[in-house]
This record gives structure tokens, sequence and C-alpha cells, in this order.
């Protein structure tokens, strides 16, 4: 379903030639998945890196916390209870154990907690940065038992929609704050035309606008906070179900299934407006122009006219009420 607040958003549809997508949050989802797990102490394995890790993070509700029991989860993972946990919003976390320290978070909690990443383990971080995971570390103790390496976890529907864009013959672009190697990544991975990568929120709009003194008419499907003056900005602004309250106020269009399915049947839905439309113009001018010729050169009589104006009066009645008819 689709909840459009502006009528006129369907007229300017049409006109439509560039569709750019926000990367997180619409491209892909919120919640990241676990990818690959590193052992960096001999005498911890993959499945007790995640086993801490799970342990520490299943009472927390933030993505990567949600990615790592959905991981634990499928491997079947049976998590004792702990309730001495501290948690430093931002960084990690730190539990206690079987009489162990467990710490899970970022490099930087790491170095806050004065437990020291090796070299490898920075160069690993920068190079799954350029790529866009992120990484949970894993401490027992004083030492660093594992990384948890986490990847974006791309909308399955994604890949199809932007085909559809395109045949339509529409060009695709994405928005995204993150470094360009990984916006680059996913673009090639979608087949989407063209990045910005790197753009701060309050340069979001900016592009828009760069992208319309080019004479380019721009639909824009955002769901963050951060998307609100970018959505204000674009011709046509769309935004999903469960997304940022101040995006959701801001488009025009929402996506009421939560993801961008729908957004092939908003370009469709215009395409049947669009031919509706155009149809009821035929009922209104074909009868009247009929009418006309009729009189100057063959002299239809006043109910001859009378009877093309009723059929096309009619006709425009009965097309115009076909959408609600095949429903």
């Amino acid at each position: 379903m689709l909840l459009i607040k502006d009528g006129l958003v369907l007229e300017k549809l049409q006109y439509v030639d560039t569709v750019v997508f926000d990367k997180t949050g619409t491209l892909t989802e919120q919640q990241p998945h676990v990818g690959r797990i590193y052992s960096c102490h001999a005498g911890y394995k993959a499945s007790a890196i995640l086993y801490y890790a799970a342990i520490a993070e299943h009472k927390q509700s933030h993505p990567i916390a949600m990615a790592i029991m959905e991981e634990s989860e499928a491997l079947g993972l049976i998590l004792p209870s702990v309730d001495d946990t501290h948690y430093q919003v931002g960084y990690g976390i730190c539990v206690h154990v079987d009489d162990e320290v467990v710490r899970v978070g970022s490099g930087r909690y790491m170095e806050l907690e004065n437990i020291q990443l090796t070299d490898e383990m920075i160069a690993l971080q920068a190079a799954g940065h350029a790529r866009g995971y992120t990484f949970a570390f894993v401490a027992i103790g004083e030492t660093i038992a594992g990384i948890i390496e986490l990847h974006p976890t791309v909308r399955p529907e994604a890949e199809r929609i932007v085909s559809e864009l395109k045949q339509r013959g529409l060009t695709t672009y994405i928005i995204s704050g993150d470094h360009e190697a990984p916006t680059k990544a996913l673009a090639t991975e979608l087949g989407i035309d063209g990045f910005f990568a790197e753009t701060l929120p309050e340069d979001k709009a900016i592009r828009i606008s760069q992208l319309q003194e080019q004479g380019k008419t721009v639909c824009f499907i955002g769901d963050g906070i951060n998307d609100a003056i970018a959505l204000k900005k674009a011709d046509v602004a769309v935004s999903l179900r469960g997304a940022a309250s101040i995006a959701t106020d801001t488009a025009q269009v929402i996506l009421l299934e939560g993801n961008l399915r729908q957004v092939a049947s908003l370009f469709e839905l215009n395409d049947r407006l669009q031919k509706n439309f155009r149809n009821s113009v035929l009922w209104d001018v074909v009868p009247n122009a009929t009418s006309i010729v009729g009189a100057y050169f063959f002299h239809l009589s006043v109910y001859g006219a009378l009877a093309l104006y009723t059929v096309g009066l009619a006709g425009g009645v009965v097309n115009g009420m076909l959408p609600l008819l095949k429903k």
C-alpha cells in the first residue's frame, strides 16, 4: 500500500528522470549481519568468541547486538543469564562471565579499557572500513580473543527495483555519508549509475539541488532524520513506514510496507493515472470536435450534436470510474 499525501506528486512523477536513494536504512537495512569471525588467540575458536559476545549483548537492542544474537541463535548457542553489565554508550559493554571480564565493543572502546590492538588488527579494521564493514572486538580478561566482522545487509528487493527503474529510462544515484569505497561497491553491486560519498547530512540537499540545476527532475527516497532537508528539496519525496518521524512527516509519499518494493508500484500508478487522464481528454475532445465538423460540413442537427455530447460525457464518466470498477 501507498500513502500519497499530496495528489500533485502524481503530476510531478511523469517528469521524474532521476531517482536518488539514501544508503543506510533505505538501500540497506539498519541491522547488519555477521560475516567472518577472526580468532586472535589460540585458546578461543570462532564459536567461543561468538558465545561470549552474545552473552554480553543479549539484553541490548542496538543493531550490532541484534546481528550477534541472530547469528548465535542460528548456531543454537545456549546462553547463561548475566546481570552484572556495564554499558558505555557508543563504545561497548563489559560483563562478568565465569569469573572472567568480557568486553565487547569498538576498537576505541578497547583502547579506553587499556587493551591494545596489534598492528594486524588495526590494518584489518582499516581494510574492512574501506569496504563498509563494522567490527566488534571481543576481549576476555585483558586479551582480545577475537573480532566479529559485520556486513551491511542490502535490502533483498533493492537490485530488482533499481533494474526496473533503469528499464524505465531513469538515472539512479546513491547519497551516503560513508567512505567512497563501500559506497562505490554498493553502487556497482546494484547497478546504480552514480553516487555521492562522504556527504554530510546538511549537504544532502545541496546534492539534490546540483542535480536539479543540471535540469533533472529528482525523486529522493530517504528514511533518516538527516534526510529531511533533502526530502523537502526534492521534486518528489518518498519515505518508508517505520522511518524517522521527521522523514515521514516531510515526505509526500510513504511506502507502507516498509520496503522498496512499492517504488515500482508508485511509478506504475502514475502510468495508469496518465493513461486514464489522456483517455478522459479524448472522450471530451473527440465528440465535441466531431459535432463542430458535422455541423459545419454535414448539417448535423442539434439532436445529433446533443447525442454526441452525451456519448462523450458518459464515456468520460465511465473512464474516470474505471480504476474503481477494476478494483
